[in-house]
Parts: C-alpha cells; sequence; structure tokens
C-alpha cells in the first residue's frame, strides 16, 4: 500500500481542494458536537481533514496506477479505504491526546489531579462509562466512514446531495436512540442539561454486561457494513465506464483447484458474517420491541393533555394546571412510581400532546401526592423525558423564600438553545437585590393570569440563588421564584399586564438588559439577603 501511494502522487493540491477540505472538516466537527457529543470537536475536525484531504489528493490523480503496479481497481479502492481509515485515526488520535494535555496542564486541571484522576473526570471511572464514550466513538467513526465515497465523487450537485441525505440518516439514528433513552430511562434523581447523544447515554443504565457487550458488538457490526457499502459505492464511482473492461473475465479463463477453494472460503465466511450480523441485530431489535411493548402496555397511550408550559423555557417559567398557576420548584419527588398518581400530559408551550409520536419519544406526565402524603400534599410532579416539581405560585409567594437569597438572575426565555453552543450556561443576566425589592414594594404578591402568556413578545424568569455556583453548575438548579417580566409592545410588565414598569424601576431594567453586572459585585451588595 505504501509502494502505491508513493506511486501514485503527481499534481499538487489546488486551491479549491483545500477550502473544500477545510469546509467538510468543520461541518463534521460541528455536526458531532452538536448531535452526537464529546468524542468529536477538534479531533473530528482534524481527522476529517487529514482523511479526505489526502485520499481525494491521491485519487484525483490523473495518472493510471494499474500500468505500472500489477493491481485491480477493487484492490486500489480498498488500499484508499485503508489510507481513509489510517488518516482519519492518526488525525482524531493526535489532536484527542493533545487536547486532553493541554486541559491537563492548563485551566482544566485547577485542582492539580494527577494524569490518571484527570482522565477518570473526563472518561468516566467505571466500565460502565467507558463503555459509553465507546459506542460514542463507533458512532463518531461510523459517520466519517460514511463520507469516504465523496473522494471519489467528481460532480458538485451529487457530492452536496449524499452529505445532505448521509447527514439525516446519522441524525436520524441519534434522535432515535435518544428517544430510547428518553423512554426507558430510570428517573432522574438530578435534571442535568442534556444536549446530544453522549449526554443521554451517560445516563442511561445498561442493567447487565451482557447487554452492554450485544449492542457494541452490534454497532462494530454497523461499522463494518458501513465499511462494505461504502467501498461498493466508492468501486462503482472510481471505475471505468462500462463498455472499457471486459463484464465477465470469469468466461475467458479458467480457476486453479486453490482459486475455487479460496472462492468457497471467501463465500462461507460472507455467510456466516452475514447470518451472525442477522441474529445480532435480531436480538437487539428484539430487546427494543420488547421494552416498548411492556411502557406501552402500562396504559400512558391513553392519557390525554391537563396542563401546559406557559412559556418556552421549561425549566423555570410558569405552567398551568386546572387553570392555577405552578412554578418549577428544587424537590425531588416520586408521585411517578404509583400510577394512581396521574393526571394525564403536561405539554410544551404550544404543543400537541395527542400524536403519537409526542406521546412515544417525550412522553411527560403530570403526577399528583398519594392522598396520605401530607408532607407534599399540593405539588405536582412532571415524569417523562423531562423532570420537574411543581407548587401554586401563590403558596410560593406567601413563603416568601427568595428574601434570604443573595445573588438574583433574570433568565432568558430560550437559554437552554443559548447554552447548548457551550459548556457554561449562558442566556441569563445577575441583577441587584436592590432592584428586585424596589419590585416587591411596588407590584407586592402578583396575580398571575393564564391568559397573560398567550402573547407576549418576550419573557424573562427572575429566580434567587445562595450563590454563583448554583447559577453555572452543571445541574439545573431551579433556585426561589421571584417573579417574571413580560415585555409586549416595547412596554414591560410584572408577572401581569396589570403591572407595567415604570420610573426607576424601567430604567434600572433597562440598564440591567443592557449588559451583564459582576456577578462579585452583586455578591458583596446583596451578602446579607433582603430582610
Amino acid at each position: 500500500m505504501i509502494r502505491y501511494f508513493r506511486l501514485k502522487r503527481k499534481d499538487d493540491a489546488t486551491i479549491e481542494h483545500i477550502v473544500v477540505s477545510l469546509l467538510l472538516a468543520t461541518y463534521c466537527m460541528v455536526f458531532s458536537n452538536e448531535l452526537i457529543g464529546g468524542m468529536g470537536g477538534l479531533p473530528m475536525w482534524l481527522g476529517m481533514m487529514l482523511a479526505y484531504y489526502l485520499t481525494r489528493q491521491f485519487a484525483m490523480d490523473k495518472s493510471d496506477i494499474t500500468h505500472q503496479l500489477a493491481i485491480t481497481r477493487k484492490t486500489e479502492i480498498k488500499y484508499y479505504l485503508k489510507g481513509y481509515s489510517l488518516c482519519f485515526l492518526v488525525g482524531w488520535g493526535i489532536m484527542k491526546i493533545l487536547v486532553v494535555i493541554s486541559r491537563m496542564i492548563g485551566w482544566g486541571n485547577l485542582n492539580g489531579m494527577s494524569a490518571k484522576e484527570y482522565i477518570d473526570s473526563i472518561y468516566g471511572s467505571t466500565l460502565f462509562e467507558r463503555w459509553i464514550y465507546f459506542i460514542v466513538w463507533i458512532v463518531i467513526a461510523g459517520f466519517a466512514l460514511s463520507l469516504f465515497p465523496l473522494v471519489f465523487e467528481k460532480n458538485k450537485k451529487r457530492w452536496i446531495a449524499y452529505i445532505v441525505v448521509d447527514s439525516v440518516i446519522f441524525a436520524a439514528l441519534c434522535k432515535v436512540i435518544i428517544a430510547i433513552c428518553n423512554w426507558i430511562l430510570p428517573q432522574k434523581k438530578r435534571r442535568m442539561h442534556l444536549k446530544n447523544l453522549l449526554d443521554y447515554l451517560l445516563l442511561f443504565h445498561m442493567p447487565r454486561r451482557l447487554f452492554a457487550i450485544l449492542i457494541i458488538g452490534s454497532m462494530l457490526v454497523v461499522l463494518g457494513a458501513i465499511a462494505f457499502f461504502v467501498y461498493k459505492l466508492s468501486y462503482v464511482l472510481y471505475s471505468p465506464k462500462k463498455g472499457v473492461i471486459v463484464k465477465n473475465p470469469a468466461e475467458f479463463r479458467t480457476l486453479s483447484l486453490t482459486e475455487k477453494r479460496d472462492n468457497l472460503r471467501g463465500k462461507l465466511k460472507l455467510a456466516v458474517a452475514v447470518v451472525l450480523s442477522v441474529v445480532i441485530i435480531g436480538a437487539g431489535a428484539y430487546k427494543l420491541l420488547s421494552v416498548i411493548d411492556n411502557n406501552r402496555r402500562q396504559g400512558e397511550l391513553n392519557y390525554s393533555q391537563v396542563a401546559e408550559c406557559l412559556t418556552k423555557d421549561s425549566n423555570f417559567g410558569p405552567m398551568v394546571y386546572n387553570k392555577e398557576v405552578y412554578v418549577p420548584i428544587d424537590k425531588e419527588l416520586s408521585f411517578d412510581t404509583h400510577k394512581e398518581n396521574t393526571l394525564g400530559y403536561i405539554a410544551y408551550k404550544g404543543q400537541d400532546c395527542n400524536n403519537k409520536i409526542y406521546k412515544l419519544t417525550i412522553g411527560n406526565l403530570l403526577y399528583k401526592s398519594s392522598p396520605n402524603d401530607k408532607e407534599n400534599e399540593g405539588l405536582l410532579q412532571m415524569s417523562g423525558a423531562d423532570y420537574n416539581a411543581f407548587e401554586k405560585v401563590s403558596k410560593v409567594q406567601k413563603e416568601g423564600e427568595w428574601r434570604n437569597d443573595r445573588i438574583y438572575v433574570l433568565w432568558d426565555e430560550d437559554w437552554v438553545n443559548e447554552t447548548s453552543y457551550g459548556v457554561d450556561k449562558t442566556g441569563y443576566i445577575t441583577c441587584e437585590a436592590g432592584f428586585v425589592q424596589s419590585l416587591y414594594n411596588k407590584f407586592g404578591d402578583v396575580k398571575y393570569n393564564p391568559n397573560d402568556f398567550k402573547d407576549y413578545d418576550t419573557y424573562f424568569t427572575i429566580r434567587g440563588y445562595k450563590d454563583m455556583k448554583s447559577v453555572n453548575g452543571t445541574e439545573i438548579i431551579c433556585g426561589d421564584w421571584v417573579g417574571c417580566i413580560l415585555a409586549k409592545d416595547n412596554n414591560f410588565y410584572y408577572g401581569s399586564y396589570k403591572n407595567q414598569i415604570t420610573g426607576l424601576e424601567l430604567k434600572e431594567l433597562l440598564n440591567i438588559l443592557g449588559g451583564s453586572a459582576n456577578p462579585t459585585e452583586n455578591t458583596k451588595d446583596s451578602k446579607d439577603g433582603i430582610k
């Protein structure tokens, strides 16, 4: 193979080839980050850059190497596939090592952990967590391998169409796996910010080692199937046009006994591989269908919608049930362990809960407390793809826990999507304790009307926290409900259209929205809480 590439390389790379390689590598990096997770990033970028750039440069050379070496087109494709895979593995591996080392010796290791401790903190300290990272790497490798035919495709429209179709297939695959994880995830004791395949798999519990090995084996079989498919497709793209080669070369030569024996062995190996693949995939499909059927029989599909989130912020924003407004609170509930506590489906804002897709993938159900549970009387729990606990806003306002907090935050309605572009939470602005107190002094406890949330232009949630760690941490902490701000027709309202914000409060609000205040200063100014 090395001799082949030494003889093959002739032409210098063009500017167009360099630009296309950069764009393809960047696209693969973004795609893997958004849908697959932490095994992509810069390693994915460098791996794809090297694999596509070098392999395409060799493939586009106009010299016919078969005139110098006694090899066939199929052998050439095998060389290209091996070279493509090797370039990706080397590029991905080198960059992954550099990224880990740079974090280990830089700001990413402020606690001074050893190399083993730091790697365990990134890739898990248990065998189960490392299995998950290996599964995600298989998905990453499968996506990179599936793009191999682009090396030989010369038509620009087909080149772009192939990327689109391939991306849609892998995106659908990731969404299906995420939906399965949502379906059979155990009750989440902590509400984490989940945004890609890796996040969901890390919360997924594999009950047996054999089950994990079965999944990994199935994915390796699928990876092999992808390699076989791209090999065949690339051969079609790279081979000479019909009429130039002999269609049935076997008619012009007689195979020796050794060749016949080798052909028979090859066919037997292929048959065994196909049978094993069918058995493994069939076993996995049977297990999946059993889980789906078991959940279906629990009767969840027969419930109707009883509640709805009033804003797009389903984590911190209010929801309405039985014409009463409820707000999220920080409390772990287990009402969903008793089927008789089920009230019905709770929808995101503007969502239809009556279609089967919602019931099979999201299926957020609302639960009430048991009759004999006096401690949690009046509380509600959302459980399904998401988890949350709710309490009537009137009771929360009466308790006034926010007065004991030190940090006050305005959360954008779309803070979850804004956070998805980075590791740390974004989409929030800290504000002064005096501003929160002035709003309360002016408007007091708000009487919320669900109809006010139907036609607002912008929405903000105001919540209080004990410290900034509760705001910035990985875990989603609700904090204490203070109130909310609605914007409509260039006017601002505190929780209700009857409470228009004017005067000094409006001026301070505009200053806050114009730029984030310093969290340290806020802590100093409100360190004793609001009395």
